[in-house]
C-alpha cells in the first residue's frame, strides 16, 4: 500500500502537508500502469490525518486499517508518503 493524505495542518501551506506527496501518489500510480506486480499494491488518499482527527478513531487511515482487518485483507507493507515537497516565503528560500 502507498499511501498520502489530502488534509493539511492549519498554518501550513496545504502544498507542504501534504498536497506535494498526493500529487506523488497520483504520479506513481499513473506509472504503474501496465504493470503487473506479484501482490497487489493500493494506492490510498486518506482524509483526517490531521487534528482534531489525529489520533482518534476518525482518522482515515484508521478507518481503512480498520475495515482491511475487518475484510481479512493481509497488508504486508505500507509506504506513508508525507510532507515531500517544501514552499517557503522566506528571503534566501530556494522555490523547485
Amino acid at each position: 500500500m502507498v499511501g498520502a493524505h489530502y488534509d493539511s495542518v492549519t498554518g501550513c501551506p496545504g502544498a507542504n502537508d501534504n498536497a506535494s506527496a498526493v500529487a506523488a501518489l497520483l504520479v506513481l500510480a499513473g506509472e504503474m500502469k501496465g504493470f503487473e506486480p506479484a501482490r497487489t499494491v493500493r494506492f490510498v488518499a486518506f482524509p483526517n490525518e490531521e487534528p482534531p482527527f489525529f489520533q482518534t478513531d476518525q482518522m482515515g487511515s484508521r478507518v481503512y486499517a480498520k475495515r482491511c482487518r475487518a475484510r481479512g485483507e493481509r497488508v504486508v507493507a505500507m509506504l506513508s508518503l508525507e510532507t515531500i515537497g517544501y514552499y517557503s516565503n522566506d528571503k534566501g528560500s530556494q522555490h523547485y
